[in-house]
């Protein structure tokens, strides 16, 4: 991991937030300093290469943009609401089209495709549709995904089916 995302994660920890959290969302913060617009999602940094994990079950797609890079798309009917997460900036994608996924499952690997920054890390974010933001600024039908979030993924932990959970996108250390 790069001396920058050290910092990043240093100071996240002395201000009390988690540390497998390099920028939140709505943040002015980017993994280079400020950025121009609000954060549109979570960073989570990781070693390049590294598992990137589904955060919760659904069906995966291959998802690519510009800013995005790599991707992958998670759609997730809950109760009646269908919820999307997004995993940016992706070295690798192991998903085909449409495969169904549960939480904790391997669905790429860490990079720094898109705008990254050069800095690994995932970037997730979580809409419900039509999903119209999704660029920096644009936070149209985006929640901060840290508002459903349990931390790491468990595999021995059950995580409720009739409400959306998300745990972390990546293998947590003991950071």
């Amino acid at each position: 991991m790069s001396a920058r995302s050290l910092a990043g994660l240093a100071i996240i920890a002395a201000c009390g937030g988690d540390p497998h959290v390099l920028n939140g969302f709505n943040s002015p913060m980017g993994v280079n300093g400020l950025r121009a617009r609000a954060h549109a999602g979570v960073d989570f940094p990781a070693e390049y290469g590294s598992p990137v994990l589904a955060a919760t079950d659904g069906s995966a797609t291959e998802y690519s943009t510009e800013g995005c890079g790599n991707g992958v798309m998670i759609i997730s009917p809950i109760n009646g609401t269908i919820y999307i997460t997004k995993y940016c900036h992706l070295s690798e994608v192991e998903v085909p089209t449409l495969r169904p996924v549960l939480r904790g499952d391997e669905i790429g690997r860490v990079g720094t495709t898109g705008w990254s920054g050069g800095v690994p890390h995932v970037h997730l974010a979580l809409c419900t549709p039509p999903c119209r933001g999704g660029a920096d600024g644009d936070l149209r039908d985006l929640l901060d995904p840290m508002q459903f979030d349990a931390g790491c993924f468990d595999p021995h932990r059950d995580y409720p089916r009739d409400k959306l959970v998300l745990t972390h996108p990546i293998v947590c250390t003991g950071r």
